[in-house]
């Protein structure tokens, strides 16, 4: 239910405004668990943690570059703390 239907509103001032790339973008798809394990078994002992990342938290390219590691004790991705 909108603002305007249920009395909040008196107009929607996005109505008719065309969606960002709308139509534009190519559909998205997962990759299956064999391309997931074949991706992370080609790709070099660096850019794992960045792999792992995207495809297990689900987070976007541009989510991952923003973390940070400010806080972070462990020394690997192994689990084990230094």
């Amino acid at each position: 239910m909108t603002s305007c239907e249920i009395g909040v509103a008196q107009n929607n001032p996005p109505k008719g405004i065309d969606k960002a790339r709308s139509g534009k973008m190519k559909p998205i798809n997962a990759l299956s668990p064999d391309q997931a394990e074949h991706l992370l078994k080609c790709a070099s002992p660096e850019i794992i943690p960045f792999f792992s990342i995207g495809l297990f938290a689900g987070l976007r390219v541009d989510e991952i570059m923003k973390l940070s590691w400010t806080g972070n004790t462990s020394n690997s991705f192994n689990g084990k703390s230094t």
